[in-house]
């Protein structure tokens, strides 16, 4: 008799969607998710995918003398006592060597492909989050002073300034264009430009 277990494909199936949640959390597909929790899930379906695979061969397979009969492994050609009920099985040295490579290819896809993705999600996430704090640059400003107009005091310092003198600067104000002269009293004149 064989012990009853999960299927491996289900317990992969599992594996993936974990992975693909934490992918799509990392990504910022849903706002009100956390990051943190990306890579806690596609922490978990690379741990899950990686048991699965190593786990792979492993069930215990317990019963009668009966049950076992001697056949030639399909794989490397020797005699072998393998489960009668499975004619296709391997011998116990073909199973542990398809368990190493399985376990190779796990940590090949984890260093390979799972790590270096998650660094560069983690990565642009951490970038979005620092744009998002950084002060907007043009945003109007009130600058202190005496300007004449008034309207003047809070604008935007353009770097174009094509349609003023060597001495003017160009501001926009309030959607309105004007060149201002540097204060030699203390006092900014700015003239609109039409």
């Amino acid at each position: 008799m064989q012990r009853v277990s999960v299927a491996v494909p289900a317990l992969v199936g599992l594996g993936i969607v974990s992975l693909l949640i934490g992918v799509s959390f990392l990504l910022g597909l849903f706002e009100f998710v956390r990051p943190v929790f990306g890579v806690v899930f596609l922490a978990a379906g690379l741990v899950l995918c990686a048991s699965v695979f190593t786990g792979t061969g492993t069930a215990s397979k317990t019963g009668a003398a009966a049950d076992y009969q001697l056949l030639v492994c399909p794989n490397c050609h020797k005699e072998a006592l393998i489960v009668a009920a499975d004619k296709h099985s391997w011998c116990a040295d073909c199973e542990r060597r398809k368990r190493a490579r399985l376990r190779i290819a796990g940590l090949t896809f984890l260093l390979v492909i799972a790590l270096p993705l998650t660094l560069q999600l983690t990565r642009k996430n951490q970038d979005i989050r620092e744009r998002a704090a950084e002060p907007k640059i043009n945003v109007p400003r009130c600058d202190p002073g005496i300007w004449q107009p008034d309207s003047c005091a809070c604008g935007i310092w353009e770097s174009s300034n094509q349609f003023c003198n060597e001495d003017e600067y160009s501001r926009n104000c309030a959607q309105t264009h004007y060149c201002c002269k540097t204060p030699q009293s203390g006092i900014w004149e700015c003239r609109l430009l039409e």
